[in-house]
């Protein structure tokens, strides 16, 4: 999100704390996530920490080669949050739960 819209938005509406995150459907919603606390420049260039619980690496797609901090590459993650099969359908299941 551009900084200027940020601000603007804290700004324009009387929200109190704002956060940034990332997450998708598979891991309950979120798996990283920013404090109230943290800077403005780090909500804006991060998506927070890794929430409890979860283990989280970065891996080289096809391959699963665990590659350096700040390398791009898949977003893999394991714990609690994430989800054990798709429901009713264990082909799917099998396809995409490794």
């Amino acid at each position: 999100m551009p900084e200027e819209l940020l601000l603007r938005i804290m700004n324009k509406f009387p929200i109190r704390d704002i956060y940034t995150n990332w997450g998708q459907t598979e891991l309950s919603s979120i798996a990283t996530m920013t404090s109230a606390d943290d800077p403005i420049k780090k909500k804006l260039k991060t998506a927070g920490t890794l929430l409890p619980n979860l283990v989280a690496k970065i891996v080289r797609p096809n391959t699963g080669q665990v590659l350096p901090r700040g390398s791009r590459g898949e977003i893999v993650v394991s714990g609690w949050a994430v989800m054990q099969s798709y429901y009713n359908n264990a082909t799917v299941t099998a396809q995409a739960v490794l």
